[in-house]
Formats: structure tokens, sequence, C-alpha cells
């Protein structure tokens, strides 16, 4: 909470700039200034001539800038007070919304609008206010104080205001109905406060059309007519209060009444639309505030209409007042102008018993974003550190990766000596392998030999030898598939026949085909010559082998006869 707010009570004849400071939460005045605004014509603050007013009472008093509540006058301001059903939160948004539209006499998307929730007076329905401004004027004032520098922070409506002061300053347990008259110079507010209820209603009748009577009657200027008033002016009591000597003022103060009088049965219709309308009571006390309410017998006026105590609002009898201020709390001149100033002070406090805010869509929008400027920042704070620390780690990963690749690669050195050393062995051992395979195939080779010639051997008839046998026929492999033998045999042995009636040649063969089945498979080209002088016949013939094999690298057979010789 800042320590220090800025008020502007904008009203439709002048500019009011205070500044307070919080002490234990709550407010006290240290400083205010007025300056007047136009009222002549439409000009009615504009924004143009509001900054031009602000600006020089900030400097004029030396004030510096702080958190700035502003008050927007109570003719431009829409308040309507209805009921609402037992609802829900999540309703409650809505049926307002709806009812704003309803009730709003511009379209809702042309409105700065607000409501608060007051409560039950019977238990059943709620009680609530909306308030609401056109968006031009909310833009067009609020844009006088930022040209300066200041953002607002809260726009309340000067009715709302006051009624935070009054129910701040007469306390929650007040008995009766209190009825504030705020007589300014464009319009006079009625604010009735009764326990928890609240209602405010806006009267077109105050210093205004009194000054405008002035200067009809009188026939003059407006400025004229002001001063007139000022200067001379008072309430006519009538009756039998006596008359004074100066015709002119005697006729002055009759005008006065006249207005006066009116403004009096516009209460009195508010008075009756309250209790009948609101379920409040008649006002057991009035209190005046404005600065047309200063005219001489004004409170006189009203204790004798109403029959009621009449006294002047002190907004300071509940808030504090620095010596330094140059406030004369006995001069109800200088008192009544602060009643709003006091209501939009306590809104920093936490004082106010209604709080709205019409501030412009776009200054809610800034302030929204503004409030999430320091999140972002932490964010990007966080995004920041957490890159670091992970630009960090990944430094020390790094690091870390450098010293295992420089590790994997030493290995990968020792791995790759340890292949080239088992690459050498394997070649070695491959010589090796193709070595031992030509040796197996040798031995298999010599044992496959040796069981063609012993099958040969076993195989051959009384009186026959093998001379030779050598292969024939191989494949594209160079295997041999056949083998050519060549023998010898006596003639006899070759002519003798066996009980089948085949001969011993053929007897030969097919032993060696039947008997011997997984070394041949078939006999081809058996042929046998003429015996010659020693009576001995030669035979020869093919012997294809059952699988191929390779072929021998020196093949002897020794001679037949000579082992049968030996024999």
């Amino acid at each position: 909470m800042a320590d220090r707010i800025l008020t502007l009570d904008i009203g439709s004849s002048k500019a009011l700039l205070a500044e307070f400071s919080v002490k234990g939460g709550k407010p006290v005045l240290l400083r205010f200034a007025s300056g007047p605004l136009p009222v002549e014509g439409d000009d009615v603050g504009s924004s143009e001539r509001l900054a031009d007013v602000v600006r020089t009472l900030i400097r004029e008093n030396g004030i510096k800038p702080a958190p700035m509540y502003v008050a927007l006058p109570g003719q431009s301001v829409f308040a309507r007070f209805f009921k609402l059903p037992p609802l829900g939160k999540d309703q409650v948004g809505e049926t307002v919304r709806a009812e704003a539209e309803q009730s709003v006499p511009f379209p809702i998307d042309e409105v700065v609008w607000d409501y608060q929730v007051l409560g039950s007076n019977d238990g059943v329905e709620l009680d609530a206010v909306l308030v609401a401004v056109k968006q031009d004027n909310v833009i067009g004032m609020t844009s006088a104080v930022t040209s300066l520098g200041i953002e607002p922070t809260i726009v309340d409506a000067a009715p709302v205001a006051l009624y935070n002061a009054a129910h701040h300053c007469l306390g929650a347990n007040a008995e009766g109905c209190t009825m504030v008259l705020d007589i300014g110079h464009r319009s006079t507010g009625l604010v009735f406060l009764e326990g928890d209820r609240v209602f405010t209603r806006n009267i077109a009748v105050a210093g205004l059309a009194i000054t405008q009577e002035i200067q009809k009657t009188f026939n003059c200027t407006y400025r004229e007519a002001e001063t007139l008033k000022l200067q001379s002016g008072f309430v006519a009591l009538g009756g039998t209060y006596a008359v004074t000597e100066d015709q002119r003022a005697d006729r002055l103060s009759k005008i006065i009444r006249t207005v006066v009088t009116r403004l009096h049965a516009e209460v009195s219709r508010s008075i009756n639309f309250y209790r009948s309308q609101q379920g409040g009571s008649a006002p057991t006390r009035v209190l005046l505030t404005g600065t047309s309410s200063l005219l001489p017998y004004m409170d006189q006026f009203f204790a004798d209409k109403f029959q009621v105590p009449v006294e002047y609002f002190n907004p300071f009898d509940a808030v504090q007042v620095d010596p330094g201020a140059g406030l004369d709390l006995q001069s109800a001149n200088q008192i009544v102008t602060l009643a709003n100033s006091v209501g939009l002070a306590l809104r920093h406090t936490g004082g106010a018993a209604l709080e709205m805010n019409l501030l412009p869509p776009a200054i809610v929008a800034r302030k929204a974003f503004r409030r999430r400027v320091p999140f972002f920042i932490l964010s990007a704070a966080a995004i920041l550190v957490s890159a670091f620390l992970w630009f960090g780690y990944a430094d020390r990963r790094k690091d870390s990766y450098v010293e295992q690749k420089e590790l994997i690669e030493s290995r990968v050195t020792d791995l790759k000596k340890v292949e080239n050393r088992l690459a050498s062995l394997s070649k070695k051992a491959d010589g090796i392998q193709a070595q031992t395979d030509i040796l197996r195939a040798m031995a298999e080779n010599r044992c496959f030999w040796q069981g063609v010639l012993e099958a040969l051997r076993a195989s051959l008839p009384e009186g026959a030898w093998i001379r030779t046998f050598k292969p024939d026929e191989v494949d594209a492999e160079g295997a041999v598939t056949s083998i050519a033998v060549d023998g010898c045999a006596f003639e006899d042995s070759l002519k003798s026949r066996y009980g089948d009636g085949t001969t011993a040649m053929e007897t030969f063969t097919r032993k060696l085909v039947a008997g011997y089945p997984t070394l041949f498979s078939g006999i081809a080209d058996s042929k046998t010559t003429r015996p010659g002088d020693e009576g001995i016949r030669t035979f020869s013939f093919k012997l294809r082998l059952a699988s191929p094999a390779g072929a021998p690298t020196v093949l002897h057979v020794p001679a037949a006869a000579e082992t049968t010789e030996e024999e």
C-alpha cells in the first residue's frame, strides 16, 4: 500500500485536488487546493481545461505525483438500485449484465459500468447497485490526468464517494435514516444511509438554477448573477421572519427561495420513492454539503421543511487532518467541499463500504499488463537461470563426454590392435585350416583309394590279377567319377562258369558293384583279349564311382602274380 495518495474531485464548476498520507492504515489530509472549471455553455470541464487546472494545482502547491483516485460528477453517472433473487456467484454477473442492458439508457458497449451486491434486508432477495458512465465522458476526464503522467488508480462516482465518507463517519450502527444533501453547482446529490441500506439520486436543481433565475430576473450576465448570488444571496425564510430593508437583497432572497423550494419538492419526491420502492424510512437527520449549501439560511430552510435536525456534514469527524493542511475545522466553507475527497481516500485504506471502479477498459488493460510484468520478468529470469544452469550442466557434460570420448577412442585403438592381431591370427588359422583340409582330404583320399584297391583284390577270381587302375573320367571340379581297371588272368580262370552260368569275369564285376555300393555304382566297357602263348588273357573295364573322389597322388599296384608266386 502506498503511503501517499492524491484525490481529484471533478465537479461541474471546479476541480478539487487533495493529498493524503496513510498512517496506521488511516488517511490523513496533508493539503488541498481547487481550481475553477468553465461552466458556461456546454464546455463543462473539458479534458484540456481540466488538465490545465490540475497541472496548475500540482505546480503551485508543490504536490508530487502519487496514485490518484478520481470522482466523476453525479450528473454524468447513472445509478440503478435493484433486487436480485438468491443466486450463485457465477449467476450474479450474468443477471446484473442483463439488468444493465435493460436499464442503462445507452448501448452497453458505449458505457463503463460496475456493480456491487449490498446484501439482503428481507432475508430473501439481494440488494444491488449498478453505476454506469459513458465511455467518452470517463475517457475524456481520465485522459486529462494521464496527460500529466499520472494514471488513475480508481475512478469513482461522486455520490458513491460521498456515501463512503458519510458511512465511515456515522458508523454502521447509526440510528434511523440519514439523508445527505450535496447541493452542488449543476445538480444536487441525495444519499440515504440506513443500516446496510443505501440509495442515491441526482436532481438537476442546484446552484446553477439559482444563478440562471437571477440572471433572468435582473437581466445580467452569468458572471454578474453568480457574483450577486455569492456576495448578497441568502434563502428567504418567509412567514414571520423579518424582511430585509434592502429591496434588492430581499428580491434576491426570494428568487433563491423559489429555486430552493423546487429543490425541496424534488427531494420530497425522492424521499417518497425511497420509502415506497426501496423499503426505507423517513429521514431523521439531514446533513448538508456542497458549495451551494453554504448560502445563508439554507440549513434553516430545510430544517423548517423537514422538521428534523439539519447540520453541515463534517467528514473529518473520523479522519485526521495534518496541522500543515491549512484547513479550518470550524469553517463550513472549507469542510463541505472535501467530503468526496475523504470518500476517495477511504477507497485506498479499505474503509469504504461501496467499492466500484469505472476505470476505462484501456487503463484497466494497461494496469493488468503491468501487474503481470513482474511475473513476466520472473519467468524470463527463470528461463535465463534455467538456460544458464542448462549451459553449465551441458558444459560439464561436454567435459565428461570429451573424457569419455578420449577413453573410448583409446580403448578403440587398443581394440583395433587386438583386431589386427586377431585378423593376422585368423589369416594364419585360415591357412592352417586350408592345409588341414588338404591333409584331411588327402587322408580321406588315401583311405578311399585303399578301399577301392581292397575291394578289387577281394573280388578278384583265382588266377587273376590287377595290373593297373587309374582315373578315367573327372567332373568340372577335377574330381574322379570313374576309373579304368586293367588286369590279366589265366585262360582257364576266365572260362570257368559257376552254377548260375556266369563266367568268372561276370561274377567279378557284379561282385564289385553289389558288394561295395558305397564305392561303385556300375561297370562299363568290359573287355577281354585272346590268350597269348602263355595261355593268359587280359581284361579291362570302367568302374563308375558311387561319389566323386580326389585323384590319387601316386598309385602303384604290385603285380598279383608276383604276390601269388611269393605265396
